[in-house]
């Protein structure tokens, strides 16, 4: 009986910390890339015991393993893809995805990306692939 009440207080709580491992990315930044900058804000909510970001007003992303859709992710990809397909997870102080996208100008592309926190600073990377190009983003960003 008392392995029972274990589980089921384990079912109970276990959702209340899932979004604990992740980091905490809200805040306004100052990001550089060749030599201009851009600000960023990330915000974040833990709902149903999943952390939820969103960069720039983006797509939501949610960090639980599971695949999720949504129809933008972020301004700057939103340039060239719709409708991604995505997964998402994340460490102490890392947020990772990867999926694939419909690309606005037709067929599908592979997306990935990382938002890395170091003390008060984020580095963000964004990745997609298309079968005419590479494109690689990185965002060093300072509060």
């Amino acid at each position: 009986m008392t392995s029972m009440k274990t589980l089921i207080l384990s079912l109970l709580i276990a959702p209340m910390f899932a979004g604990a491992a992740c980091p905490d990315l809200a805040g306004r930044y100052v990001c550089k890339v060749s030599g201009f900058t851009k600000n960023v804000t990330i915000s974040q909510v833990d709902r149903g015991g999943v952390r939820i970001y969103q960069v720039d007003n983006g797509g939501e992303i949610f960090a639980d393993g599971v695949r999720h859709q949504t129809p933008t992710l972020h301004p700057i990809m939103d340039r060239y893809a719709r409708n991604y397909s995505y997964v998402a997870n994340c460490s102490t102080n890392k947020l990772s995805f990867t999926g694939i996208a419909d690309l606005v100008r037709g067929g599908q592309g592979n997306v990935d990306g990382t938002l890395v926190k170091s003390g008060d600073d984020v580095t963000i990377n964004m990745h997609m692939v298309t079968p005419d190009k590479d494109m690689n983003l990185d965002l060093d960003c300072s509060k």
